[in-house]
């Protein structure tokens, strides 16, 4: 058995330490009592517990929990209430820094690849600025239309961007790009408001199909192209 957290009294997992009754569906799930979820790594932050789950719950892997509620366990055995020695010290150095009003600065660095191959993606002062003029730019006006967003990519240091096969020139690497999935609109209501409210430099509907692509990769590159295609 490996690391897990083990829920004490009914919660909600949540994507904030904001209390449940201020969160919209979309950013809390229920609990029951004795429930478990396997995690990678966690770390406290004052009254909750910040963790990654081994495999995620509506395509989100981070998610807090309130530290009265659940019980971290490694091999069965409790685990003291802060950084575990199998803690991601990337995520873990930036989880309270907020790039806009609902973005964090851990959703564009965490990555499970960097945690797997023991990469540090943390990024410099340059690439902090970038992810926070996406957010504020793009990305926060998009939430504010179109609902709470799922960053399931967002910087990517070279090792990580090679790790996960990446494009050399990928504006991940510059802290340019995000792949974004909206988790109350449509992929596509998502991109097309984007289209026509941001100024951006790429929009790509990657991989599935073009009415119902994976996910969105938005770049706020100042090159400033507004492309807009899909792959494959």
């Amino acid at each position: 058995m490996g690391q897990i957290i083990r829920i004490a009294q009914e919660t909600y997992l949540k994507r904030s330490t904001k209390q449940a009754t201020e969160l919209p569906d979309g950013d809390k799930i229920s609990t029951t009592v004795e429930q478990t979820f396997e995690i990678s790594w966690f770390k406290q932050e004052d009254d909750h517990i910040l963790f990654e789950l081994s495999s995620p719950i509506d395509g989100v892997f981070n998610w807090y929990g309130h530290a009265q509620h659940i019980q971290v366990l490694k091999d069965g055995s409790p685990q003291k209430l802060e950084a575990s020695e199998d803690s991601n010290p990337t995520s873990a150095a930036f989880d309270s820094t907020h790039l806009s009003e609902h973005f964090k600065l851990w959703e564009f660095i965490t990555s499970q690849t960097a945690t797997r191959h023991g990469i540090n993606n943390t990024p410099p002062e340059a690439v902090i600025s970038r992810l926070r003029f996406l957010c504020q730019e793009i990305l926060e006006p998009a939430r504010q239309a179109v609902g709470p967003l799922q960053i399931s990519s967002g910087y990517r240091c070279p090792a990580l961007n090679r790790a996960v096969g990446g494009s050399t020139t990928s504006a991940h690497m510059q802290g340019y790009a995000a792949d974004v999935i909206p988790r109350s609109a449509s992929k596509l209501e998502f991109a097309n408001w984007v289209r026509s409210n941001c100024k951006f430099d790429q929009i790509i509907l990657e991989y599935g199909t073009r009415s119902n692509p994976s996910w969105i990769h938005v770049s706020g590159d100042p090159k400033g192209r507004r492309q807009f295609f899909s792959i494959p």
